[in-house]
């Protein structure tokens, strides 16, 4: 498990950072704590820790520019996936394949999927976002459903465990 008490300041930090939770191959999860009231504070926090990072390389005027508005954009676009009420795993792999487009199967390519399918080995059902397993989450409370995606067999609700994004 692995969890972030506000998002990184880059998606790409993001994705190294939370990639550990599953390096041993065993089901895994990934917290980020954010409260979208307090969103611009942690932001600001962020572009000011990025502006003393620039400055104290002392760069040249222009590559210092340059540098810090790199580092804006990239704290901008995590904030934007973080506050996104859209499935979080979506949006992230958007981030690094582009939009994804729907495929249109023919009704031939549909008919022979449904015919010649293998359905001997039933797929495991894979927990995707908060925003993906809201219900879930309402049902089972959120320590309960973490322990449920992480295969646990005792359940047990913790009414003061809060609910954080992804």
């Amino acid at each position: 498990m692995v969890i972030h008490w506000q998002h990184p300041s880059s998606v790409e930090d993001y994705l190294q950072e939370f990639g550990r939770a599953g390096r041993d191959g065993k089901a895994s999860v990934a917290v980020l704590f954010h409260d979208r009231s307090d969103t611009q504070r942690d932001i600001r926090l962020l572009k000011f820790m990025a502006d003393r990072a620039v400055e104290s390389a002392r760069l040249p005027p222009a590559a210092a520019l340059a540098a810090s508005g790199h580092k804006v954009a990239q704290i901008d676009r995590m904030a934007f996936l973080a506050t996104n009420r859209g499935c979080f795993r979506e949006s992230l792999v958007g981030y690094f394949t582009g939009p994804k487009r729907a495929a249109r199967r023919s009704f031939s390519t549909w008919l022979l999927e449904l015919v010649f399918a293998d359905r001997g080995m039933p797929q495991q059902k894979v927990a995707c976002c908060d925003a993906c397993q809201q219900r879930l989450i309402e049902r089972y409370g959120p320590l309960a459903f973490v322990q449920k995606v992480l295969g646990e067999q005792q359940v047990h609700t913790n009414p003061i465990m809060p609910v954080g994004r992804h």
